[in-house]
C-alpha cells in the first residue's frame, strides 16, 4: 500500500476551503508540492469537486463586485464588460476580415511586380 504522507480527503479539503480555492496556498497550509497535492487529487474526487464549487463561488462573488461597479456607472467596468460579454452585438477589440461577400481573403502575389 502506498504511503500518503497523512494527505487525507479531509485535510486538502478543509486546507482548499481556507486557501479560498488557491492550490498553491493550500499546499503552503499543507506544507506538500503542488505535484503531491494534484497525485491526491486524483484518488480523491471529492476533492475536486470542492475546489470547483470554492472557485464557481470565488467567480460568482467577483461578478458580483463587477456588478456593482457597473451599476456605479464605472466606465472601465463597462467596456470591459461589453468587450467581453456582448461580443455578438459588436463591441470587440478586434476587426475580422473578409473577402468578397463574407468568402476567404483571396491574395494573389505576381512575381513580376516584386524586387
Amino acid at each position: 500500500m502506498a504511503k500518503n504522507n497523512g494527505l487525507t480527503a479531509e485535510k486538502m479539503i478543509a486546507a482548499i476551503e481556507e486557501a479560498k480555492g488557491f492550490v498553491s496556498k493550500a499546499c503552503d497550509i499543507l506544507h506538500c508540492s503542488r505535484q503531491h497535492w494534484y497525485t491526491k487529487l486524483k484518488e480523491y474526487p471529492t476533492v475536486q469537486a470542492k475546489v470547483d464549487e470554492i472557485r464557481e463561488k470565488r467567480t460568482d462573488y467577483v461578478e458580483s463586485k463587477m456588478m456593482k461597479l457597473i451599476d456605479d456607472l464605472n466606465p472601465t467596468m463597462i467596456i470591459f464588460y461589453l468587450k467581453t460579454q456582448a461580443k455578438d452585438r459588436g463591441y470587440v477589440e478586434r476587426q475580422e476580415v473578409t473577402g468578397a461577400d463574407g468568402g476567404a481573403v483571396i491574395v494573389k502575389w505576381d512575381d513580376e511586380n516584386n524586387d
